[in-house]
């Protein structure tokens, strides 16, 4: 049986951000996004190319990587094996550099996210066992924050 699909989910969405390379996070999202998704950021559309660019544009403006912490995932799946469903959670991307207008040093930032997905089996074989899981719909609304003192208790 496969996982479950906020298992599935916390799992991919950490090897995107949090791969030790591009080539592997580049790797990761083939495995995590369906090539023809529909997906939304803010309300506004968006489709793999775009999503690709913003997490590797995000991964390149933080030397010291990104680290995700889920707060909660909520999931209906289709049936009793996983291999569909919709899956709703929120989680915090935390290592961002950004610079702040009228400042040349980068400030570190966490990201604030959530997300509606649904999930579905994109097999080209019959393999039962193969995990062929992909986002097809992303739905999320994101909101950078600077890290200082009060939003580090937050965390």
């Amino acid at each position: 049986m496969l996982s479950s699909l906020s298992q599935w989910s916390e799992q991919h969405i950490r090897a995107v951000f949090e791969a030790p390379t591009e080539q592997e996070s580049l790797q990761a999202m083939k495995e995590t996004f369906s090539p023809s998704i529909k997906a939304y950021l803010n309300g506004k559309p968006l489709g793999f190319a775009e999503i690709r660019s913003m997490i590797l544009l995000m991964r390149n403006n933080s030397p010291n990587g990104l680290k995700i912490r889920w707060l909660q995932a909520v999931e209906a799946p289709h049936d009793a094996c996983n291999r569909g469903g919709s899956m709703g959670g929120s989680y915090i991307i935390s290592g961002i550099l950004k610079t702040k207008m009228g400042t040349e040093k980068p400030v570190e930032y966490y990201r604030r996210k959530t997300v509606i997905v649904k999930i579905e089996s994109q097999a080209i074989s019959n393999d039962r066992f193969e995990d062929s899981r992909r986002i097809v719909d992303l739905d999320f609304v994101a909101s950078d924050f600077p890290v200082d003192e009060e939003s580090s208790k937050i965390e």
